[in-house]
């Protein structure tokens, strides 16, 4: 969930020393209650059992496990496909902000020309999604 926060962002302020100061009271603790964070959390359990499970499906020889497996790899990926879309989702329709180093400023909210240009790296991570997809559905079958 904390890797979430790269995405969802912290309360918190780095002076000059980098010395980090929380804002809140809770030290960070907040972010267990986003739903984005916990999203994004329960997708890559399911991906780490998913992972497990493909493992266990190419290392080990008896049919009794490998057909157990192969239920259980399908069900995690599915669990983890919901979550991942849902954080996905959350992460694209979220509003974005920027740091200014020209002015130095506090953050300011993206602009549209930014806006554009990430289509093109959503574009790119479709393609490499469909490709990781397809490499899941050839291990299984």
């Amino acid at each position: 969930m904390v890797v979430a926060s790269f995405f969802t962002g912290s309360s918190f302020q780095r002076n000059e020393y980098n010395l980090t100061q929380w804002q809140t009271g809770f030290y960070g603790l907040e972010l267990l209650l986003n739903v984005t964070n916990i999203s994004l959390g329960i997708a890559v359990l399911f991906l780490a059992r998913t992972l497990g499970a493909m493992y266990i499906i190419n290392n080990i020889e008896s049919e009794v496990i490998i057909a157990r497996a192969r239920r259980q790899a399908g069900a995690n990926a599915l669990v983890f496909v919901f979550f991942f879309i849902f954080f996905l989702v959350r992460i694209l329709l979220q509003d974005g902000y920027a740091y200014d180093t020209a002015s130095g400023g506090p953050l300011q909210p993206v602009s549209e020309k930014n806006k554009k240009e990430s289509l093109c790296y959503f574009i790119i991570f479709l393609i490499n999604y469909k490709l990781h997809k397809h490499g899941k559905i050839s291990m299984l079958v």
